[in-house]
Parts: C-alpha cells; structure tokens; sequence
C-alpha cells in the first residue's frame, strides 16, 4: 500500500532495522520470492471477490484514460462503477493495460473490450466515460456502450478558454514572474517566510499554475493574495526587475477569486466517486450558470469573462444530451430486471453528497440553451490497414467486432441479418453503432454532416428529443426531481419519456380465454376500459413517485431508494442503472495519481503485468 518496491526486504539496512526494533538479532525478513507469492495471491482473491460483485450487478458504468509511465510506455487505465442490490455504490479498478500500438480509435475500442470481456462484463455495460480527447470520442462510437463526456474537463476547459477572452492576462502573467522569483531562488524564499512569520502567517510557499493541473490558477492567486504584505515587503528589500502588481491588479485578482471558486467547487463535486454524481451535473451547472450572472457593477473584464464562460457553457450543454440506448427499446438486449422487494436493505452506502451546499439547494429555471458550436464529437477517420485489409478494427474477421455487431444489432431488435424485427415509435434514442444493419468487418458508413449532428443531438426518427443521462438520473434522484435546474419545457419531457420507459417495461398481458357473449342489457350497463384509463393506470408509479417529498441535499439518495424500492419497484431499476454513473473520468485520473507512484524511477523495469497487479490491488486495498 506504500508503493515500495519489492526487493525492499533484501536490503540489509531494512533488515538490521528490524532487528533492532523487535529485539531479535537473528530475525529475519520473508525472501522477495515469499512476498511475491503472498501478494500475488492476495490479488487473486481480492479479483475474485470483484468478480462475484461484478457477476451479481445488472449493470455497470466505465471510465477510461490513457497514462505514460516514467519509462516512457503508454498504459490504458480502466476503473467500473455500479449500484449493488442492496443500494451500495462501488468504484474500483478493473485494469490498467499497456497499449503497444498507437491511441488510434480503433485499437482504443478493442482495449476497452478486452477489459470488458476479461471481467465477463461486455453485456452489462451501460456506459463509458472519457475525456474529450477525439481518439477516444470515436472509439465511443465503435464501442457498444453510451458514451458520456468527463464533465470535470469540460469545466476546466471553460476556464481556459473565458480567462483567454478577457482582462486578467497582465495581472496572472505578473503573478508567475512573481512566483518563479521565489521558485528558484532558495534565498529569496527564506527571506519570504521570514516576513511571513513576522505578520503572524503560515510559512507556505507560493504556487506556480500548471495549464495541465486544475484550479492552479486559482490557487496561485489565492496563495499572492494571502501573502499580499508579505510579499510586498520582501520585494521591496530584494534587487530585483519584476514589474509589482499594482492595487488595481490585486482588485482583479480578487474577482477572479471569486469567479473561479465555484468552478473549483463544482469540479470537486462532480469528480466523487464515493457517491452518486451523474444526477449532479445539471443542478451544479445550474449553480455555476447563476454564479456567471452579469450584474450591473461588473467592470469590463468580469463582464467578458461570465458573458464568454456562459455562452460557452450554454454550447457545451446542448453537447450533453447524448443520445442512451434505454431499455425501453422493445424490450431488446439490455434490459432492466425487475427487482423485487426483498432485494432492498437496510445496509446502505452512507457516503451522502455532503459537498452539496445551499447554493445548489433552491434551483432556479435555467434559460433555454442556445445551440452554438458544432458538435465537438465529429468522427476522426482512422482506419487502420494491414496488409491492404481495411476495416473498423483494421484486422478482418475480428472476433470482437463480430460480437459487438451481433448485440448492437440485438439492442436495436435486429437479428443476424440487420434486418429490423419491431417498429413503431422509438423512445429508446438513436444507436450510434457503427455495425448495425453492415456487413461485418466493413467500412462505416460516413455520415453527413446533419445525420451526424441529428445523431449527436439526440432526435429519433420522429424528431423528438431523447434524454440524456444527465436529465434521467437527475430526475430520478430524490434531491432533485423537482427539475427546477432544466427549463420548464423540458421537465414534462423527461417525465413524458420516463412513463414511456415504464409502459415498455411491463409484462405482456396473459391471454385469457374469451368470455361469452354479453346480452345487449349487459352490454349497455357496464362500462369499458378506454385508452385514457389505460394510460392513467400506467402513470400511477411515476405520480406517486414524483408525489413523494424531496430529501435534503445532504441526504443520500441510495440510502432513500433502498428504503423506497418496495413502492416504486418500476422505477429503482432505472435509478439502479442511472445513478452509478460517474459525472467525469476523475476516478481514473486519481488511478493514474495512484500508478505514479508505484512506477518511478526506482522500479521502471516492471512488467506491464506486475503493473496491473500492483495498481488495482492497491486500489482495492485503500477502500477498506
């Protein structure tokens, strides 16, 4: 759990330590090859406990990214998501692979799969989440599950691209002159905390930005301003040609403080993987879209700074709804179990949201988002060719392309051929697979530009608007189905598609042997079942549900469901497969935190193998 290396315990001074500490000259340590065997079984069972877990969800969320080692070799990191029977959520790691061949899409896809496919979960993943880079975005496409983007990225690349349309470059420019001042002088550090000790401060050290390394600039800034005498005094002693910050600029700095901690806020809320985050998103959107109000006393660059950070996150949003492939496409493939009521228990996850704060708890309409930017998904064209083959995988006759088409086109209600089995209206939003209804191993097909965009926006054939994952589990959380975060347009739809989902999910009416015929009397006495009765009755679960009162921000939602799930069995399976989705790819950032220090300079002469091992067993570890 401390990352050490293994052959730690062949070192003398370690042993004569141990000697020393327990009093027994003669003791001595287990042999590298003991720790080896023990840990390598200790892996196998913590895999196997994993696996049993995985075996028994009904489904399960992903999240990928890719990492370079110190040794300069390129590993996929995989971590799984899922909400167990009894209302518990769980988040490990499933693997961390090395990649030999270059990040194309394709050889993305197939990694994903073979992660997948090792854990036996191919059929029950509901989702993968990434960052935004393109390669993995078109490998979401091949893949056969939804793909949702890392709402953590997007939110810190709002930030780079409102901070580089407005005024505070001169005054953030000034401030890493500063910082590298004292970065790279010991001396004039000493000096520094000098002044800082004589006002009464903490002796910290400044903080440099990273473009790569989110909230750097807020903490570089929070740091100057803390240190605001300190550093001015210090400077003021110091030869030096940097150009000082004026009062001004420290005015700037400090509505920029302003602007950037409920960014920082939002990103640490929706980076959680101890519990439910996806059906956060659109509440803290929300929050941060209220924080970004123009107001009459801005000066000219907050103005730019929230107008460009608005407009932007209004685009980015419409980028959201991304098509689900929901169960309630006829009855096909995925499907949600029905659950039943002894499933639920009283051992339920006590992680509640308590980074949910009184500025997300009273929700207000958000205005309609404008569609503005393109989609930023477009499909890169990387066919790999060997040997003058092309296809999806760049080897033909793969045999994972072949299974994936197979349940792409079985979730579609298609059979072998392609050919579809079901028709009417399609409420279980638009498959962005690349192998239904093709040959095998071909070409895809090239999209134009407005099938793609339809696609990418979420509109069927009919041209009404899917839901998103976002919308579903955001209505299915307690803490927020009064849907006060999306405009008032859209609420009705989510809950009109939700009842759909529910009419689907019910069990075909037995047929009954037919009664004898009525005499007219009869016939005029009784009354019928009409169509609207019918729909009322389907309606029941969803009105009590939305019936119910809403929990406390802090409360947490697994803990309600597996208390509720007796009264609304048709909807916790859908909560079930909602909720475990993660709202961003932190999970597999802080695996990659995790990698690094296992993989350093010392040990970079591991095996891809060993390196597997020794990450997810230290992820498994650190949970208990």
């Amino acid at each position: 759990m401390d990352c050490r290396p293994i052959n730690i315990v062949e070192d003398q001074g370690l042993q004569e330590i141990i000697q020393i500490a327990s009093c027994d000259p003669f003791y001595k340590a287990p042999s590298r090859g003991t720790v080896v065997a023990r840990i390598n079984e200790l892996y196998d069972n913590e895999k196997a406990m994993k696996m049993e877990l995985l075996a028994q969800a009904p489904f399960i969320a992903l999240t990928g990214d890719h990492w370079t080692s110190v040794n300069n070799q390129n590993y996929l990191g995989v971590t799984g998501h899922l909400i167990d029977n009894k209302w518990q959520l769980h988040s490990f790691a499933l693997g961390v692979v090395k990649t030999e061949e270059r990040h194309f899409a394709d050889a993305c896809a197939r990694q994903f799969i073979q992660v997948s496919d090792e854990w036996k979960i191919t059929d029950k993943v509901t989702t993968i989440g990434t960052d935004s880079a393109r390669n993995m975005i078109a490998a979401a496409r091949i893949l056969p599950f939804d793909y949702l983007p890392c709402i953590a990225h997007m939110i810190q690349r709002l930030i780079t691209v409102s901070l580089s349309n407005s005024g505070f470059d001169g005054a953030l420019a000034k401030c890493r002159k500063i910082v590298g001042h004292f970065k790279h002088s010991p001396a004039n550090a000493a000096e520094l905390k000098a002044q800082q000790a004589s006002h009464g401060q903490d002796e910290e050290p400044l903080i440099q930005d990273v473009p790569t390394r989110w909230n750097s600039t807020l903490a570089m800034i929070t740091r100057i301003l803390q240190n605001k005498e300190p550093l001015k005094e210090t400077l003021a002693q110091q030869k030096h040609n940097l150009a000082l910050l004026t009062a001004a600029e420290y005015d700037r700095l400090a509505r920029l403080e302003t602007l950037l901690e409920p960014c920082k806020y939002v990103t640490n809320l929706l980076g959680g993987d101890k519990y439910v985050s996806c059906s956060a998103v659109l509440p803290a959107l929300c929050h941060l879209q209220r924080k970004m109000e123009v107001t009459d006393d801005d000066p000219a660059y907050v103005l730019r700074f929230k107008t460009t950070f608005s407009e932007d996150l209004n685009k980015r949003k419409e980028n959201l709804n991304i098509t689900w492939l929901k169960a309630s496409e006829s009855g096909h493939g995925n499907e949600i179990p029905l659950m039943e009521d002894g499933d639920a228990s009283d051992e339920v996850v006590g992680n509640s949201n308590t980074l949910l704060a009184d500025g997300i708890r009273d929700q207000i309409p958000v205005a309609s988002s404008v569609r503005g930017e393109e989609c930023e998904q477009s499909v890169v064209a990387e066919n790999s060719q060997e040997g003058g083959k092309a296809g999806t995988s760049g080897v033909e006759g793969n045999s994972w392309t072949e299974v994936d088409g197979r349940r792409r086109r079985k979730r579609r209600g298609q059979g072998e051929s392609g050919v579809s089995q079901t028709q009417g209206k399609r409420h279980a939003g638009v498959q962005r697979g690349l192998f239904g209804g093709q040959q095998v191993g071909s070409t895809p097909t090239v999209e134009s530009e407005g099938e793609w965009e339809e696609k990418e926006m979420g509109l069927g054939d009919s041209g009404e608007a899917d839901l998103s994952a976002s919308q579903v589990a955001t209505a299915l959380d307690p803490r927020f189905k009064d849907l006060k975060c999306m405009p008032r347009a859209e609420r009705e739809e989510v809950w009109r598609v939700l009842c759909e989902v529910l009419k689907n999910r019910e069990p075909p009416r037995a047929e009954v042997e037919p009664e004898p015929p009525k005499k007219k009397m009869a016939l005029l006495l009784m009354a019928t079942n009409s169509e609207s009765d019918d729909e009322a009755q389907s309606n029941k679960p969803l009105d009590r549900y939305r019936a119910e009162p809403s929990i406390d921000t802090e409360q947490c939602p697994l803990q309600w469901w597996s208390t509720h799930t007796g009264a609304h069995g048709g909807l916790a399976p859908i909560a079930q497969r909602y909720l475990a989705t993660p709202a961003s790819t932190v999970p597999c950032e802080r695996l990659f935190s995790l990698a690094g220090h296992i993989v350093h300079k010392k040990r970079s002469s591991l095996s891809s193998e060993n390196v597997n091992k020794l990450v997810c067993l230290s992820n498994w570890l650190s949970d208990k």
